[in-house]
């Protein structure tokens, strides 16, 4: 199944979506950076959107250590359905993304 591809928006418009949905300094600082990296600007489908967060997490997490790494990236990971939701609003690359998170288990 072919899904719709779109564009991004620049990385300030990432980072206020991404605030929009969580203002925790320590995530403005230290996460969304991250986030932004992987998609500001690109062409993504909802697929890509999700890689590109799940991604983004998996450093942050990997740059903890053994210790806390795991436990905050499968935190994070729980709060995928929100940060898709505010990065892509209501679109169909939205329903496409919920659809991957779904099948991964994560309630939109």
């Amino acid at each position: 199944m072919s899904q719709t591809v779109e564009t991004m928006p620049d990385a300030e418009e990432v980072m206020r979506r991404l605030t929009a949905c969580d203002d925790d300094p320590y995530m403005v600082e230290k996460l969304y950076p991250r986030i932004v990296n992987q998609l500001a600007g690109r062409e993504l489908t909802g697929s890509g959107v999700v890689m590109g967060l799940t991604l983004a997490i998996s450093d942050y997490g990997a740059d903890l250590g053994d210790i806390h790494g795991p436990i905050v990236t499968k935190t994070l990971m729980i709060r995928l359905g929100h940060l898709v939701k505010h990065l892509l609003g209501d679109s169909k690359v939205l329903s496409d993304a919920q659809a991957d998170l779904r099948e991964l288990g994560i309630t939109t």
